[in-house]
């Protein structure tokens, strides 16, 4: 069976790595499987038993970022995309037409799940959200099975971009959500074909490293982002520092500042945050061990599995710790989190990144550090369960569409 994965991201994101690599785990060695990803080049390490390639998207527009290519790209990819509307199953334009031909020669295109149907307000976000739903506009003139992997729906700036999105996906063979909310949101629009899953990293199996067995004190490890507005977002920076203050006092624990998204180039980088509140610890007497940056999913298991206890803003930092048994407290800033949370039954321990004080924090800390031992089994527990329904799910999915 062709199988076209034609939306992957770069692997600079570690989660959308994960979820990546977690999905093609699935997929069997007998399929032939063509990706399509932004950042190709970085793929030859993860993937090299086969090409990956540019997305329809990011060779239009990323690939190279003069204008005047720009426009001539798009429109190239749109003459051969009113090509397939009317009928014309060769589009012969230009380079697009070979990415394009991946797509008509797949027995079953597969987007990748993730995060990605969603937007903010103004005219680039809307831009970026319609190119993206190209992708699954061009799938559609296919002969092709098509599925959406676990994904988050929303949240959306305007409600236009929530009903069109939703629009785009009635057609297809599957959705699948990755929480209850975009659950929720979806079936208000009536998709026959929606079901509820679960974020395909959980396919990701590994065993937890054994951290060195010398050490004495127990390390809290931590990733942050930068997602409020100025005022609101110093403000939770210094309520995040004091917390972790008070509860390394309180237990002298250790803290691994962790760097998990490296990628300026898109506007998604940790890097100098982590280095500020790691600072800023240090200054309030903490013991900060040196800064970590995961770089692939081998370095991530490695950084995670040898946590004793991880206070996670990334929502895939909670659960790649979670498969190898580290307990966490989650911080949310969408309602992705929210929802892994649920899955694992670890709701207690998330809180919204607006609602995070010194004190709220600190008592999760100190729960889940109390706790460790019960929750490491909870979590052991959780992942093994979705691991094996969501398994025997996929294969079903899978094999009906051979």
């Amino acid at each position: 069976m062709k199988i076209l994965i034609p939306n992957a991201t770069s692997p600079k994101n570690i989660g959308d790595l994960a979820i990546l690599t977690g999905l093609i785990s699935l997929l069997g060695k007998n399929n032939k499987i063509k990706v399509h990803s932004t950042e190709p080049q970085l793929y030859n390490r993860e993937f090299d038993k086969f090409k990956v390639s540019h997305t329809l998207y990011s060779w239009a527009v990323f690939k190279n970022r003069n204008v005047i290519s720009r426009v001539k790209n798009i429109g190239e990819l749109l003459i051969n995309y009113g090509l397939l509307k009317f009928g014309f199953n060769t589009p012969k334009i230009g380079k697009s037409s070979l990415i394009l031909k991946d797509y008509l020669n797949a027995d079953v295109i597969l987007f990748v799940g993730g995060g990605y149907l969603r937007s903010q307000k103004g005219i680039k976000q809307s831009l970026n959200l319609l190119m993206t739903l190209l992708h699954f506009y061009i799938a559609k003139k296919t002969k092709a099975k098509k599925i959406v992997a676990p994904i988050s729906f929303g949240p959306f700036a305007y409600k236009w971009q929530e009903k069109y999105a939703a629009g785009v996906l009635k057609e297809f063979d599957i959705v699948a959500t990755r929480e209850r909310y975009s659950y929720n949101l979806l079936k208000k629009y009536k998709l026959a074909n929606l079901i509820s899953s679960s974020d395909s990293s959980f396919f990701l199996n590994v065993k937890k490293e054994n951290r060195d067995l010398q050490r004495r004190n127990v390390v809290l490890g931590f990733t942050i982002r930068e997602w409020l507005r100025e005022k609101l977002q110093k403000n939770f920076e210094a309520e995040f520092t004091d917390a972790i203050a008070m509860f390394a006092k309180t237990t002298s624990v250790q803290i691994q500042p962790i760097v998990q998204v490296d990628a300026p180039k898109y506007g998604d980088n940790d890097a100098d945050l982590t280095k500020k509140i790691a600072i800023d610890l240090k200054g309030k007497g903490v013991k900060v061990l040196p800064i970590k940056k995961i770089v692939d999913l081998k370095s991530a298991f490695k950084v995670y599995g040898e946590l004793d206890l991880l206070l996670g803003m990334r929502m895939h930092s909670n659960i790649l710790a979670a498969i190898q048994g580290t307990p966490f407290v989650a911080i949310s800033y969408e309602h992705k989190t929210e929802g892994i949370t649920r899955q694992l039954v670890m709701e207690k321990y998330c809180v919204k990144c607006e609602k995070v004080n010194k004190e709220n924090l600190y008592k999760l800390l100190v729960d889940v550090y109390t706790n460790k031992i019960d929750l490491k089994n909870k979590l052991i527990s959780s992942v093994k369960t979705i691991q094996v329904n969501e398994t025997q799910k996929w294969n079903k999915f899978l094999s009906q569409n051979q």
